[in-house]
This record gives C-alpha cells, sequence and structure tokens, in this order.
C-alpha cells in the first residue's frame, strides 16, 4: 500500500503516542462487507460504502428491506468519544450536514458486519452527495469493532461538534443539492479513538 510522506510520519506517531499529532489520511482501501442478503441464506461479501452495498443487496433482493426493517443496531460496544481528540476542518473539506446525518443513520440500523480494516489505511464507510464518513487504522494490525454503531457515534461527534454555516456559492450549489445563497450546515473533523483508530467526515466525490 502506498502512504504519502506525511500519513508515513504520522503513522509512526500514532503508533509510538497512540494519536497521530496532525490529521491523517491514509490511502483508501475498499471496504468488504458480510452480508446476508435472505433471512435465510448465505453470507455473501459486498465491497463499497454502506449505501452501495445496501444498493447491491436490493438488486439481489428487492424485499430486503421488507425481510430487515429499519431498526437502530444495539449497543454491543460502549464508545463514548466525549474528551477525545477532536480537530476540526480538517482533512477533508466540510460537507453538507445532512448527508452525513444520512449515513450515520445507515450505519445505526443496517444490520451488516463491520468490515475489517487493514493497518495504515482509511476506509470510506458512507457516502452520498460528496459528503463521506471515513474510518482509518493507525495501528500495525488490522481494526475490527463489533458494532456499525461504534463508528457513528464517533461521526455524531464531529456532526455536533464540527459543524458551520458558509454561504454556498452558485458552481457548488447544484451538486450539493441546495438553492444558490442559502445556508448550509455543513461539518468536517477528524475524532481520534484510543485503540488506535479514528473516524473522518468531510467532502469527497461520490
Amino acid at each position: 500500500m502506498k502512504l504519502t510522506a506525511v500519513a508515513v510520519l504520522s503513522f509512526a506517531q500514532s503508533i509510538a503516542l497512540g494519536a497521530p499529532s496532525v490529521p491523517v489520511l491514509y490511502d483508501d482501501v475498499e471496504l468488504q462487507w458480510t452480508v446476508q442478503a435472505f433471512p435465510t441464506g448465505p453470507f455473501i461479501h459486498l465491497n463499497g460504502t454502506i449505501e452501495q452495498v445496501h444498493a447491491q443487496i436490493l438488486k439481489i433482493n428487492p424485499s430486503f428491506d421488507k425481510a430487515y426493517p429499519p431498526m437502530y443496531l444495539p449497543d454491543t460496544e460502549e464508545v463514548n468519544f466525549e474528551g477525545k481528540r477532536t480537530e476540526c476542518g480538517r482533512p477533508l473539506g466540510f460537507a453538507d450536514k445532512r448527508y452525513i446525518v444520512k449515513g450515520i443513520d445507515y450505519l445505526r440500523r443496517l444490520p451488516f458486519e463491520v468490515p475489517k480494516l487493514p493497518p495504515g489505511s482509511c476506509g470510506r464507510v458512507s457516502c452520498s452527495w460528496d459528503s463521506a464518513i471515513k474510518w482509518c487504522n493507525h495501528n500495525r494490525h488490522v481494526q475490527h469493532l463489533k458494532s456499525m454503531k461504534t463508528l457513528a457515534d464517533g461521526a455524531e461527534h464531529l456532526v455536533a461538534n464540527c459543524n458551520k454555516y458558509p454561504f454556498v456559492p452558485i458552481e457548488t450549489s447544484a451538486r450539493i443539492n441546495a438553492p444558490h445563497g442559502t445556508m448550509v450546515d455543513r461539518v468536517s473533523g477528524q475524532v481520534w479513538h484510543e485503540g488506535g483508530w479514528s473516524v473522518i467526515v468531510g467532502v469527497e466525490h461520490c
């Protein structure tokens, strides 16, 4: 896997200190999800963001949402991001908060197993309307979490602490689905967990 010079230095710092001294954005890896398209069917592997995987499942089983009605996942991992190191406004630009919140909702309610994340990499877990939620592993080992709710909690922490209301220029108003001249609540930031991983929200093309 190819890393930038900044990422290599930050990776070394994260190993030594538990959290890097600057916001880290490694090269992306495409996440692989373990899912069950039918209640009695086999588990299969699908790649992409959670929105892309959901769309793929609906092609396999158009009745998936009826078989698995929306429900919020139970707490299987107690993680509190209050007081965790948080950097706002980087490493990504500000994204439309509305679509970050929709991504958080996906992570909270779809019954998918959390993908495994290789060391020194980031995976895009959610993205719509150029508004992304990413998960980065700063460890030397593969990272696995018990529940996607943990990632949703990290993104929600950033929504609560790293938002602003910038003017929307005309050249971007159509792309982010907002009328020209409106004020759009936007968010960008990164929060670190002492387990050697972080959550990022911000703008990325998707």
